[in-house]
């Protein structure tokens, strides 16, 4: 109890001095602050400077803007900006009274060049056969990279180059450029606001492709050396995925199915190693196989191998390591499912403590489980 009384008189003492300070309510202006330290701006478009006065309830001044040049551009007694080609950058005051604030205008610098990706992707730029791989029920937002020769420096107030060109490549900001987003197909890939990158699933499963221009201020589209400046990604809608079957073969021997986590323990004594090839099927919510290509060469291959393993002579150093990616996998030789599977191929040199984890690199709906598999080898 005495607590809570302490509590409470400290927050009617704290109400009592922002009283006395004006800050709370009063006609006299405490303070004025542009609601941005920098305004990035395009040629030919109105933009609003906005700015707030502390206490909002003050009335008794008269707001002024001075500027650090006059050229290539207009502001109105309003705050609102249109600038020219020719403009870079400028240096905005606004006074009210004996009270100011200072900001920038700077005129956007575009990208020379962009690409979409996705964390799934690494946020590395995709081929044209990567794609982004989404159940249905998910949504996600993509993120575009763009190559800039140059930056606006707020120590400097001026436009620079980028001279180091491991510099260039720079998230493209949603705070300073404003985007056009576009599905090749909505009812696979829903874009619920075009303004933002966020895409979800649509009504079927499939693939289709998302773009995203750049646009100004008005909402036209820019132009770069090559056109409209833009970017691509490839998405596939699939079912969720309920698990998955994975079936394995040791050599030339016959084809089998792992039916719980536990994995035959292959013995080599040999200084050659053993080769494995996994087959990972991918199984949904109803028992259907998923055959999306996409989704299947989505899955990887984590290896794990047995830490206290000691090399002994004439024999490799590694216990364990993968031959190939794995790979969307279509009937061939020997091993024919009638489906599309994902494959996946080892070499094991031991396999006391050795262990192989699958896991799916998609977007999954909120409720929707991760799926992964642990083999212990």
């Amino acid at each position: 109890m005495k607590k809570f009384f302490g509590v409470l008189c400290l927050c009617f003492c704290c109400v009592l001095m922002l009283s006395g300070c004006g800050v709370s309510g009063g006609s006299s202006i405490v303070a004025i602050r542009f609601e941005r330290q920098i305004y990035y701006v395009d040629e030919n478009c109105d933009t609003k400077i906005d700015y707030k006065v502390y206490p909002s309830t003050a009335d008794n001044f008269a707001t002024t803007f001075q500027s650090s040049s006059e050229d290539y551009f207009t502001l109105n007694g309003e705050g609102i900006i249109n600038v020219e080609n020719f403009f870079s950058s400028v240096k905005l005051t606004v006074q009210a009274g004996n009270k100011t604030d200072e900001c920038y205008v700077v005129k956007k610098i575009y990208p020379s060049s962009v690409y979409l990706t996705h964390p799934c992707l690494e946020n590395k730029k995709p081929n044209s056969t990567d794609s982004l791989v989404l159940t249905k029920g998910a949504s996600t937002a993509v993120t575009m990279f763009g190559e800039f020769g140059a930056r606006f420096n707020q120590e400097s107030g001026k436009t620079e180059v980028i001279s180091n060109a491991d510099e260039r490549l720079q998230i493209v900001d949603e705070n300073i450029f404003k985007f056009e987003v576009v599905s090749s197909d909505p009812s696979i890939v829903n874009v619920p606001d075009p303004s933002k990158l966020q895409i979800s699933s649509g009504s079927r499963t499939g693939d289709c492709v998302v773009s995203v221009f750049l646009v100004d201020d008005n909402g036209q589209r820019k132009q770069g050396a090559g056109g409209d400046i833009y970017a691509s990604i490839n998405v596939s809608v699939i079912e969720p995925v309920a698990k998955m079957r994975i079936f394995y073969k040791i050599g030339e021997g016959h084809l089998r199915e792992i039916t719980d986590a536990n994995f035959s323990t292959i013995t080599n004594t040999g200084t050659s190693a053993v080769k494995v090839d996994f087959y990972i099927m991918l199984v949904d919510e109803n028992g259907g196989v998923i055959e999306s290509e996409s989704a299947l060469n989505s899955i990887i291959a984590t290896a794990f191998p047995d830490k206290d393993f000691k090399p002994i002579e004439n024999r490799p150093t590694e216990t364990i390591s993968c031959v190939a990616t794995p790979k969307c996998y279509n009937d061939d030789g020997n091993v024919k499912f009638g489906v599309k599977v994902c494959k996946a191929s080892f070499n094991l040199y031991s396999s006391s403590k050795d262990r192989l984890v699958f896991s799916c690199k998609f977007v999954q709906g909120e409720n929707q489980k991760q799926i992964s598999s642990l083999i212990y080898l």
